[in-house]
């Protein structure tokens, strides 16, 4: 029941709890890869929000790491003031939030939810939405939050008005995460690199931003966009970074070569690299598969790339926050309204033309107008904390 502490304290009734990690898997290397997975929530993309959720957050702040739910030490939570939930696609059908909506309960503070967001294969699906509303569980974390929050910021208006459905007030912000860059004309930077690029696309240094194998291994346009996407990052002797997919699919990406490593290896190859031989995929994986448990160095190591594309919204926003141009691709309701929220670049996966130079040229991207959006989103995140007497970090967003 580790609770990891900066200082919140009985007399300082100003601190804040923060439901995850500041960013990174402590101590990683001394852990499993089931035991890492367990701290970062089984996506190491929650690491890229809650270290922005960290780094904009100025209060001093109390850690429960959500593996250790629904247990907590209620003597170490004393001196906060909010309970700080960095939220995700929280708004689903058939997940157990259990453990979640215990703790939730249990934590005796009002609640402050960064990034609620509801997912559906598409927000013009009305059957999935009813599903999202007639779930049990989220029924049951949306009467916890209409009792507890005092303030819920929602990824996009089609999680906004799923929220209103379940009587959760909420403001439309996106992602923390579009926050991390301190440069107020980050978009401006990133338009001239793509015009760069785009000017001269065959000598990239290229960084997938890697779906989960096994997950899309079904979906035909998501599997055959994917397997073109490696081979343009082969052929570029690229990073393919993963987040997800499994304790094999992540072992596999972290270099952690057993012998069931190399099976899922094999069963991995025809999925995402059909035409390539096993040798040059293993030897691939070998030396530029990655998987980060720190976020900060997950930033770092972005910039020394030229752009980064793939279907992974935090993968991407690693790079963003690198100062790096990033394509996004949207497969769902969740990455598609995040995308409009933040005025990302993107192209949907039935536009991305076959060669990796056309499609480098047929992204658009208004810097100016991210930059003026952005700043308008970090004004608005600064007057909710106010509200609430949370003080925020400055940005140069705004």
């Amino acid at each position: 029941m580790a609770i990891e502490e900066t200082g919140a304290t009985m007399s300082d009734p100003t601190g804040i709890t923060i439901l995850g990690t500041a960013g990174s898997v402590v101590d990683s290397p001394r852990l499993t890869t089931a035991q890492r997975l367990k701290i970062a929530g089984n996506n190491t993309g929650n690491l890229v929000f809650q270290y922005a959720v960290t780094r904009l957050l100025a209060p001093k702040k109390t850690y429960i790491p959500t593996a250790t739910m629904p247990a907590f030490d209620a003597d170490a939570v004393a001196g906060s003031r909010y309970l700080v939930f960095p939220a995700a696609n929280h708004l689903r059908p058939g997940a157990d939030w259990g453990n979640l909506n215990k703790l939730l309960r249990d934590v005796d503070l009002p609640l402050v939810i960064l990034g609620l967001g509801a997912q559906a294969p598409s927000s013009n699906d009305p059957q999935a939405i009813d599903q999202i509303l007639k779930d049990s569980q989220v029924r049951m974390l949306a009467d916890i939050i209409r009792e507890r929050a005092v303030l819920v910021t929602a990824r996009g208006a089609f999680s906004a008005e799923v929220c209103t459905r379940l009587g959760i007030e909420t403001e439309i912000l996106g992602c923390p995460s579009l926050l991390i860059n301190p440069d107020p004309t980050l978009g401006r930077q990133l338009a001239k690199a793509l015009e760069r690029l785009q000017e001269s696309p065959r000598s990239l240094r290229v960084v997938m931003t890697a779906a989960a194998p096994f997950e899309i291994a079904k979906h035909a346009m998501r599997r055959d966009l994917e397997a073109r996407f490696f081979q343009w990052t082969v052929d570029r002797d690229g990073l393919y970074v993963q987040q997800s997919g499994g304790e094999e699919i992540v072992a596999l990406s972290a270099g952690a070569h057993r012998a069931d490593t190399l099976q899922t290896a094999q069963a991995v190859r025809p999925i995402i690299y059909p035409e390539g031989t096993s040798e040059r995929f293993i030897q691939h994986i070998n030396s530029r598969h990655r998987i980060f448990w720190n976020a900060a160095e997950w930033i770092a190591a972005m910039r020394g790339a030229d752009i980064a594309f793939g279907s992974r919204l935090h993968g991407n926003m690693a790079a963003l926050a690198a100062g790096v141009p990033a394509l996004f691709v949207p497969h769902d309701a969740r990455t598609e309204e995040l995308i409009d929220t933040m005025k990302l670049a993107y192209l949907k996966a039935t536009d991305v033309p076959d060669s990796f130079e056309r499609t480098i040229n047929q992204v658009e991207f208004d810097g100016e107008a991210f930059d003026k959006n952005r700043a308008m989103l970090s004004v608005r995140f600064k007057q909710a904390m106010a509200r609430i007497g949370v003080p925020v970090n400055t940005t140069g967003a705004g």
